[in-house]
């Protein structure tokens, strides 16, 4: 469960706490707000995240996802044992990036 000034800011902090849980890393606090990489692309006016599976490596039960994101020249990636988090991953660390820039 997770809290937040707005739905999606609580949303944001139950998948951050769901992902630390699963993967067994702490992802640090997003610099801003509660936004992602698709809101922030729409604040400007930017094309939305591309996100491509790079690849799927292990045995059934045991398949870890890579999978990249690219917003205009920045490309980054994410790993997990679903694709769900290593989108999630990869969309955080694309924030992160955005963010610094």
């Amino acid at each position: 469960m997770g809290a937040g000034r707005s739905k999606e800011a609580a949303k944001n902090a139950a998948d951050r706490a769901v992902i630390d849980k699963l993967s067994g890393a702490q992802l640090p606090e997003s610099p801003s707000s509660s936004a992602g990489p698709s809101e922030m692309c729409v604040q400007l006016r930017w094309p939305p995240p591309l996100y491509e599976t790079e690849a799927e490596v292990g045995l059934p039960h045991e398949r870890v996802f890579t999978i990249a994101c690219s917003v205009l020249e920045h490309r980054v990636m994410g790993k997990g044992t679903t694709k769900k988090i290593a989108k999630r991953l990869a969309a955080h660390s694309m924030f992160v990036r955005l963010a610094r820039d």
